[in-house]
């Protein structure tokens, strides 16, 4: 009995951690997807040159949220594709539309919000204070589902329209750097 329960346990922890594997993963992939749908949502300005091309989400985080983005690659937004690129250097930022930063790279924030500074980049983070730092769009988990919060000052700031669509389905913060305040 003793040898079954050594072997048993094992199993059974793996498949546990396997689970949660998984759950990750799909996080990552609803995350992902609204991302997506975010891009599909906002406008950029007229005069944004760069734009003209592809539209390029960079994405700053860990393996499983890198492995989840790359599902979205070269998905069509309107006229456009969507082009995912894993960032290591935030010198590279500059040339993003989108930045999505894991929760794995919150010490990082305020260099990626200063190598953006700016310039026409909707952002989407997943930690707490995301938006209330200049962030754009935070996703957060609540009761099982996914929630996210719009701070529109940022959005404004970062001369970004996002669609009223997504607006009524967001928690809408209207403060930016060193303000407080929220409306529903």
């Amino acid at each position: 009995m003793t040898n079954l329960i050594k072997i048993y346990i094992p199993v059974i922890f793996l498949l546990f951690l396997g689970d949660l594997s998984a759950d990750v993963v799909k996080e990552y992939s609803v995350k992902a997807a609204l991302a997506l749908n975010f891009a599909r949502f906002t406008e950029w300005p007229a005069n944004t040159i760069y734009i003209k091309e592809n539209i390029h989400l960079c994405v700053i985080g860990n393996s499983e949220v890198e492995e989840a983005f790359a599902e979205i690659d070269n998905k069509p937004v309107g006229e456009r594709h969507l082009k995912i690129k894993n960032i290591d250097d935030l010198p590279e930022l500059k040339n993003c539309h989108l930045v999505y930063v894991g929760y794995s790279e919150k010490r990082r924030l305020p260099e990626v919000f200063a190598a953006i500074k700016d310039k026409p980049v909707l952002t989407i983070g997943e930690m707490d204070e995301f938006t209330s730092l200049g962030g754009i769009i935070n996703l957060e988990i609540q009761e099982r589902k996914i929630r996210f919060q719009v701070n529109l000052d940022a959005a404004n700031n970062a001369n970004l329209r996002i669609s009223a669509r997504v607006l009524k389905l967001a928690n809408l913060v209207k403060s930016g750097p060193g303000k407080k305040g929220k409306t529903q």
